[in-house]
């Protein structure tokens, strides 16, 4: 039988199968020790059981890895993004009295998302007034506001 720290897989997982093993045949007394007696055991073809061995051998060092977290959606990225900026230059946007007010630093940083490249980029005006909490009827107004003064500009 092949020593289980030559399969270079942490002890943890390599227990693990062998419990699932156990789990499996609960009556098992005697551990097969050859391809001939799992074979027995199992009733399983030898093609398939090699097969499933050597997808078994690619994918279990691949279980003891830290899963890796998943890229930001554009809409967390925004939302970081405005939530860094806010804690950075704090004042430069409120609620007060039941309206919005914001410094123009502010509104070109949120225009500033929409650019190529941008977490905001390629975003609906309703999807970014969500994630930067700027109201919607607001930010279109800054959007066409941006709009008309890039059309005025010379090239």
């Amino acid at each position: 039988m092949t020593d289980p720290s030559s399969a270079r897989l942490p002890m943890d997982v390599i227990g693990a199968l062998t419990r699932m093993v156990h789990e499996l045949f609960p009556n098992l007394e005697k551990f097969p020790e050859t391809e001939e007696e799992v074979l027995a055991l199992t009733g399983a073809d030898r093609e398939e059981t090699r097969a499933y061995l050597g997808r078994l051998r690619e994918l279990l060092p691949t279980i003891a890895e830290e899963p890796q977290r998943p890229p930001p959606t554009p809409l967390i990225q925004v939302v970081q993004t405005v939530t860094e900026f806010l804690m950075t230059h704090p004042g430069s946007a409120c609620q007060k009295g039941g309206r919005f007010k914001a410094t123009g630093m502010f509104r070109r940083f949120i225009l500033g998302l929409t650019a190529p490249g941008q977490p905001g980029e390629g975003m609906s005006a309703a999807e970014l007034a969500y994630a930067t909490g700027v109201p919607l009827e607001m930010l279109e107004n800054w959007l066409r506001k941006a709009a008309k003064a890039a059309q005025r500009r010379p090239r």
